[in-house]
Order: C-alpha cells, then structure tokens, then sequence
C-alpha cells in the first residue's frame, strides 16, 4: 500500500515553533515548570494545535489558515480539559498574544491565575 506523503505547510511549522516557544516563556513567567506543553499538528485539513495544561488552567493556541486564534479556560483537577458549561471558552486575543508578560497579566484578568 502507498502512502502520501502531503508537502509540509510552512505557516503552520512556524506557528507550531513560535507557539511551543512562546508558551514554554509563559510556563516560565508563571513559575509553572510543571505544566504539560503538548503541540499536534495534524493533516493538511486539520488546523494543529499547542496546548497547555497547568494548575487551574487549559491554553490553546490553534492554527487557522487565516490567522491565529485560540482560547483558554478553567480546570481543575477532576475536569483538566476545562469542558462543560462551568468551564466556558476565553477567546485569546491577538493583543495577548503580544509577549508572554501580556498573556500572564490577561490569564490573571481571566481569573484563571492569582
């Protein structure tokens, strides 16, 4: 059986190095070392997405053949993906998305840090 093999999409490599990089600063700022930065990057018909998952907190930053956009929400130990109706979406802004000091002050505004 052949395989193909889809030529790699250079918008979305870098959007998976600058977004693992960009989240590991933001992992540091927190003072969260041990907070899991998992990255898929999918097909050529799957966006890709860099996720974080620390105390109280699930970020994803995913890739969009128009820009790039995100959210991040609530978690908690019994729910770490933050799902449900208790955990709603927070839509990353691209003004957070700035500098990792701008993404820590907005996730404290968001009330998912003190």
């Amino acid at each position: 059986m052949k395989y193909l093999d889809y030529p790699p999409d250079p918008k979305k490599q870098k959007h998976h190095s600058s977004g693992r990089a960009f989240l590991q600063k933001v992992r540091k700022l927190l003072g969260h070392p041990d907070a899991v930065i998992r990255h898929c990057k999918g097909g050529p018909a799957v966006m890709g997405e860099i996720t974080m998952r620390g105390p109280g907190y699930y970020v994803c930053l995913a890739y969009s053949w128009l820009d790039d956009c995100g959210y991040m929400r609530r978690a908690t130990e019994q729910n770490p993906y933050g799902t449900g109706m208790d955990c709603p979406n927070i839509t990353i802004l691209p003004a957070w998305r700035a500098s990792p000091e701008a993404f820590v002050e907005a996730m404290r505004k968001c009330r998912l840090i003190t």
